[in-house]
């Protein structure tokens, strides 16, 4: 049954992956005396669970098969992308509302900017 989600669900396995890596990486590190690397590293470790994540339940909620590739995956990204900027934001203590609101803005402008540019393209370039 496992095997069968698995083959299914590959994120599932780099999911389950993830979490385990980020779990021994936080246990392990101490954010006060590490280098800028190591927390560069710690931001995209929660990168790659958030996108598998974000990922996982679009595929379950069979979104992939609602939206074409590029404005599905321009999806994806966006919605694993943006918990993980407000997270980067917080940490270093830049984080306001302002903020918050000016990110989902650019967010939304971005994946429709995405999206036109994908459905604009198939005119054979015509003006």
């Amino acid at each position: 049954m496992i095997k069968r989600y698995m083959k299914r669900y590959p994120e599932l396995a780099v999911l389950v992956t993830a979490v385990v890596a980020a779990t021994l990486f936080f246990s392990a590190m101490n954010p006060r005396n590490s280098a800028p690397i190591v927390l560069v590293a710690a931001f995209i470790l929660l990168l790659v669970i958030s996108y598998c994540g974000v990922r996982l339940t679009a595929r379950v909620l069979k979104l992939d098969r609602r939206l074409r590739p590029v404005p599905y995956n321009g999806l994806v990204v966006s919605l694993s992308l943006l918990p993980v900027m407000l997270l980067a934001l917080q940490s270093i203590g830049q984080l306001t509302p302002r903020d918050v609101i000016t990110l989902i803005i650019l967010f939304l402008a971005g994946y429709f900017y995405v999206t036109r540019l994908y459905l604009g393209g198939n005119d054979g370039g015509k003006m």
